[in-house]
Parts: C-alpha cells; structure tokens; sequence
C-alpha cells in the first residue's frame, strides 16, 4: 500500500491508492465514473426511496451508532447519505472518479472516509469493520466470487454484509422479461461506442426514454396512482 495519493478536496482529503489490481475491468470503471460525473443530482426524497429498498432488512442489532461500516462500490455516495446517524464511522470505497461525485455529495463530515481503490486493496486491516454492504456491483467485476471474499474478511466474526447482485428474474412476468433484455441488448450495444459517440447516444436516451418515463411516474404518483 505504498502508492498511496492524498487528495485534498474542499470536504476532505481522499487516499487514492494507485495499486496494480488483477481483478478490475478497467473500461467499465471508467464508464461508471463517466456516468456518475454526469447523472448526480439525487433529491432527499430520491434517496430515501432508494435506500428504503436495500437496507429494510437490516436491523439495529446489525447497524447502529457504534458501527464501523464499509461501502463498496460507493459510487456518488448516495447510500452513504441515507444511512447518515445510523453509524459510528463510514467508509465508501470506490476505483473510479465517482469518488469525488461521492465528496461533494457528502460534503463536510468527519465520520466519513473516502477511499479510491478496488477490492484486490482495500487498505484497512481484515476483521475491521462490523458491517459492510455492496449494492448492484460485484457482478461488474470479473471475478465476483474473489471480490466478494477479499470484501467479506474485511468483516469481523459475527458481523454483517449486506450483498445485492442482479438476478434471473425468477418471479418477474415474460413481459417484465421482455422489456428487461431488450433495454439490456441496447445497454451492450452503446456500452460498446467510442467514448465520444457513446456520450451521446446515453443523453439522447436520457431525453427521449428516461426523463418521460420518469415524468410520467412523479405525475401518477401525484395523482394518487401507485
């Protein structure tokens, strides 16, 4: 862990540890980075809405205000924000620039650190943490199995990690299914572009498909349709 960069932010300062790893696709941390730089904007309600969904199941025996808890995978920060008074100390690690997104994001708070790295390096001794979670990101790494357990033994005896990987959609409708690997084929295809080209093509989806549909869905929600 000697390649260690410090980057001192407004909020913080942010090690960046510049270490090789084996396991890492570096086209896709890229994109990620590329994705959470342009689509950042989370409102209160957002978040809480998203959070609600993953963390249901997690009670206070295994989270509380005396927990020392790790994000892999923080992207913008996002889960980190929900969970803020539910913990003792925070880590959100992210290989990507999402990291930063992640900074201004969380703004000014001491029980928060920010790590640039992969799992090949988490720089934290194993048995650390009492809980950890990594949600909707270990089926992008090559090796999920490695990852999730160079992650887990992060993790103190007795203490929780809270995993979400995607699924084969076991009890969704063939109409669910349908839509789901049609938008997933066009998902491969423009994850394919040259960087410039890909850019894009994803703001056009943006405005096309994206910001209707989501329109749509805050105006039946007002209306009282669920």
């Amino acid at each position: 862990m000697n390649n260690t960069t410090e980057i001192k932010r407004s909020n913080r300062v942010i090690r960046c540890f510049d270490v090789p790893a084996e396991n890492i696709d570096p086209k896709t941390v890229s994109s990620f980075g590329e994705e959470w730089n342009a689509f950042h904007g989370f409102s209160e309600s957002d978040i809480i809405i998203s959070g609600d969904k993953y963390f249901d199941i997690v009670t206070d025996e295994m989270l509380n205000k005396e927990s020392l808890v790790i994000d892999i995978g923080c992207g913008s920060g996002r889960f980190i924000k929900y969970l803020k008074g539910r913990y003792k100390k925070i880590v959100g690690l992210d290989p990507s620039s999402a990291i930063f997104v992640a900074d201004n994001l969380l703004g000014e708070d001491g029980s928060i650190e920010l790590v640039q790295a992969s799992t090949d390096n988490i720089p934290y001794p194993d048995s650390y943490f009492d809980f950890g979670y990594s949600l909707g990101v270990f089926h992008h790494i090559p090796d999920t199995q490695k990852a999730l357990s160079d992650s887990v033994k992060k993790i103190k005896p007795g203490g929780y990690f809270l995993l979400y990987l995607y699924y084969s959609l076991d009890n969704r409708s063939f109409l669910f299914k349908l839509l789901f690997h049609i938008s997933n084929a066009v998902r491969w295809v423009v994850s394919k572009l040259p960087a410039r080209i890909k850019k894009f093509v994803c703001d056009v989806l943006a405005v096309v498909f994206y910001m209707p549909f989501v329109g749509l869905c805050r105006l039946l929600k007002v209306i009282g349709i669920p």
